[in-house]
């Protein structure tokens, strides 16, 4: 699945991926959040939502998210 992702969207794609892979993959998930282990759960989480943002605003490449029609008015 890694090597689809390289070679249909490029290294940075493939790298977020395998990161978001690892760390889901590796960090202790709960939704007991009154487990000692639920701050694990929180970072990764977290983590992936960096991620996740820093992609959609890499993706946009300073466009505004909701186009142009609501700067017209």
């Amino acid at each position: 699945m890694l090597l689809l992702i390289l070679m249909r969207m490029g290294v940075l794609a493939a790298s977020a991926a395998a990161f978001v892979g690892y760390l889901l993959r590796s960090a202790p998930l709960t939704l007991d959040f009154s487990s000692w282990y639920a701050y694990g759960t929180v970072l990764a989480f977290a983590a992936c939502a960096v991620v996740a943002g820093y992609a959609f605003f890499t993706a946009l490449a300073g466009r505004s998210p909701f186009g142009d029609r609501l700067l017209e008015e």
